[in-house]
C-alpha cells in the first residue's frame, strides 16, 4: 500500500489491484432484511431502530438513564 500511494505521489502508474468489499456485503444484506439507511440499530430482541434519534430520544427507548 505504501509503495503504491509514493508511486502515485510520484505521478508514476501504479498497477490495479482488487480487494475484499466487506461494505458491499453489509449494504446488501441490510437490503436483504428491509434495512434502507443509517443509522440503524437492531436490538437482541429484534425491534429496529431506524434513522435519526436525538440522544435523549435513544436513551429513553434503550431505557437507559
Amino acid at each position: 500500500k505504501l509503495s503504491a500511494l509514493t508511486k502515485a505521489k510520484n505521478g508514476e502508474e501504479i498497477e490495479d489491484k482488487n480487494c475484499d468489499n466487506p461494505v458491499k456485503k453489509q449494504y446488501e444484506l441490510g437490503q436483504r432484511i428491509g434495512i434502507s439507511g443509517t443509522p440503524a440499530i437492531i436490538l437482541d430482541d429484534g425491534r429496529l431502530i431506524p434513522g435519526y434519534l436525538p440522544p435523549q430520544k435513544l436513551a429513553a427507548t434503550l431505557n437507559i438513564k
